[in-house]
């Protein structure tokens, strides 16, 4: 009996005789993400070959079924080749295949588990070229932003199905790799913007490390739980005396400890998600959880598919999947189905900024102006506890840390004022915090213009802050520091608290912003970093370990790959790096009892969802 799978493709090869080639490596398939765990090589020019050292090769169907032809041709038959899937398979069981490739892409274990069962499911010259290029091209298997595309087309396309034709999971792997591929960005040959990069591949590479970078989970946890708790209520009084988390509490029905435990919950059944037996999370994710905690929590996360596919019509750009990041938990009919883990912990953390946002904006627009500026005073309040920190030492004693005021006292006739300052010894180490983040259309849009403001507002703005403040630090140090003291080094950092995606491309536009306005000539200046909050928090553990702030970060940026953000230079680096400090474990400990306690569960029992 043949096999379906075969049997069209066969269709296919018959009705396009030209869609296979001897040769079945003709050309680079999709670009991907950054690396995270090691990198490849040092990055010592800006030509094409160096960023692709950068980034690995995604799977398509072009690898191993649609080769030599013309890529017009491949990319309507790669069309065809999923909706001809979509009438042969069930929308739910390709929904539920779909989930369990998203799982199996975060880890390679899984990933190449898969791959070699599918391997064995493809018709011997399907497989033949897919083993080739899996062993000797070290091709992605699976990927998280095809994985997304394959969810949108399903839901958008898919229909059910009372038998299936073709086994869901071959079928959901296939329907993955014929959605993408990025020749469009690979092949550019536009003039070359900014160091040896096209204005398309540096957008590309923005969104790319943006949409893959990830934080540590227990570390989003506690700052949510302290801009909310501890910050949020410093600034009650410039909204009317209303603490930001009760609005936010207005808004969702839920406190932010409600939210967090029913995402952890939601999380932990991701963990434990059968391979074997894909299943919806039941309705009431454990049979003790309150059904009204779980409603409420679900209001504002899931969606229907109906839902989802009205939203889902509109899309910017290949990396634009917004209507699941608004809305990770697909409500199904026997039970939730979380997208994206990664979509759903950045909803239920910074993500709740914009339920008070949209709620006061409905009220009044300056109101929610001013509740951005409060988020961001919450952020950099946040922030300057954290580099306290940095300035204990294991005696005890603390280093001298200078804020705002302390700079305008000792310089009042202006200049640069860094949001805090530290002194190490020969390096005063200034921070300047930055709460905003890339736009939807900086990001999702590719939108050059929009990228180029989000730089002025981000990084560029807050460096010639730094520039001003080195200025006034190293021209008359006596003034902050007392009589006698004189740095021999002045580090700037731009702490983003929003995240920024630092890499390769927005390294260049950094470097080419402050030589073109001559920024940091000053002698003893080092050379500029921008860092994010996961950043911060791995420098704090360093710290705790006994490694020198300074040093790590002059270290850094030093380097030959000075280019790389600092967790990835840390790993490239060491192989490792504890992500979260010491002061995290005790109140992190607590909060998991408390989520056992909201759900109403074991505390042994939480990964057992």
């Amino acid at each position: 009996m043949i096999d379906p799978l075969e049997e069209m493709l066969r269709r296919l090869t018959s009705e396009h005789p030209e869609i296979f080639s001897s040769d079945p490596l003709v050309r680079p398939a999709g670009i991907v993400t950054v690396e995270f765990s090691e990198t490849k090589a040092n990055l010592v020019a800006s030509s094409m070959e160096e960023i692709l050292k950068y980034v690995g090769v995604y799977t398509t169907v072009d690898d191993y079924v649609l080769l030599d032809v013309a890529r017009e041709t491949r990319v309507a038959l790669r069309h065809e080749l999923s909706n001809d899937i979509l009438k042969r398979v069930g929308q739910r069981d390709l929904l539920l295949s779909l989930k369990t490739l998203a799982i199996a892409a975060e880890s390679p274990a899984k990933s190449e588990h898969i791959a070699q069962e599918y391997l064995n499911y493809l018709p011997a010259p399907s497989r033949i070229r897919l083993g080739q290029v899996l062993k000797e091209h070290n091709r992605i298997f699976l990927y998280r932003q095809q994985v997304l595309a394959a969810f949108r087309k399903v839901i958008l396309e898919g229909k059910s199905a009372a038998m299936n034709q073709i086994g869901p999971m071959g079928a959901a792997i296939m329907i993955s790799h014929a959605m993408l591929d990025a020749e469009d960005v690979l092949e550019d040959n536009t003039v070359e913007e900014v160091g040896g990069l096209s204005a398309k591949l540096t957008m590309h590479l923005v969104a790319n490390q943006d949409f893959n970078s990830k934080e540590d989970i227990i570390a989003i946890f506690d700052r949510a739980i302290r801009l909310w708790r501890d910050y949020g209520p410093r600034f009650a009084e410039r909204l009317g005396n209303r603490d930001p988390h009760e609005i936010l509490k207005t808004q969702i029905g839920l406190d932010i400890e409600d939210m967090l435990a029913v995402a952890f919950g939601v999380w932990s059944y991701d963990l434990r998600w059968n391979f074997a037996n894909p299943t919806p999370l039941a309705f009431n994710l454990h049979p003790d959880t309150d059904v009204d905690l779980v409603a409420a929590f679900m209001s504002s996360m899931s969606a229907t598919l109906d839902e989802l596919a009205d939203d889902l019509l509109i899309q910017r750009s290949d990396w634009d999947f917004l209507p699941f990041e608004m809305r990770p938990i697909i409500e199904l009919a026997d039970g939730w189905l979380l997208v994206d883990r990664n979509f759903l912990m950045g909803r239920v953390t910074s993500g709740l900024f914009y339920f008070v946002f949209d709620y006061l904006k409905s009220l009044d627009t300056d109101l929610a102006l001013e509740w951005s500026r409060i988020w961001g005073d919450m952020v950099e309040a946040l922030v300057r506890d954290n580099v306290v920190e940095l300035a204990q030492l294991q005696s005890g004693v603390s280093r001298p840390v200078y804020s705002q005021d302390d700079l305008a006292v000792a310089y009042p006739k202006g200049g640069g004022r860094a949001d805090i300052l530290v002194d190490f010894d020969e390096t005063i180490v200034a921070f300047e915090v930055v709460s905003g983040h890339l736009t939807i259309n900086s990001r999702l849009g590719l939108d050059r213009n929009a990228f180029d403001a989000d730089m002025e507002k981000i990084v560029y703005k807050k460096l010639r802050q730094l520039d001003g403040t080195a200025s006034n630090v190293l021209n008359d140090p006596t003034r902050l520091l007392g009589p006698a003291t004189r740095p021999l080094r002045f580090q700037p950092v731009v702490v983003a608290g929003g995240g920024f995606p630092f890499n390769f491309a927005t390294s260049q536009f950094i470097d080419n912003f402050i030589a073109m306005n001559g920024l940091f000539a000053q002698s003893g200046v080092l050379l500029a970093a921008v860092i994010d909050l996961s950043d911060l928090e791995i420098i704090e553990a360093l710290h705790e370990d006994g490694e020198f702030v300074a040093d790590l970060i002059r270290d850094w940026k030093s380097s030959s790959d000075r280019h790389l953000s600092f967790r990835n230079w840390v790993l490239k680096n060491r192989g490792s790096a504890r992500a979260r400090p010491r002061r995290m474990d005790a109140p992190i400990h607590a909060l998991m009892g408390d989520f056992s306690r909201r759900l109403n569960i074991e505390e042994d029992d939480a990964q057992g969802l």
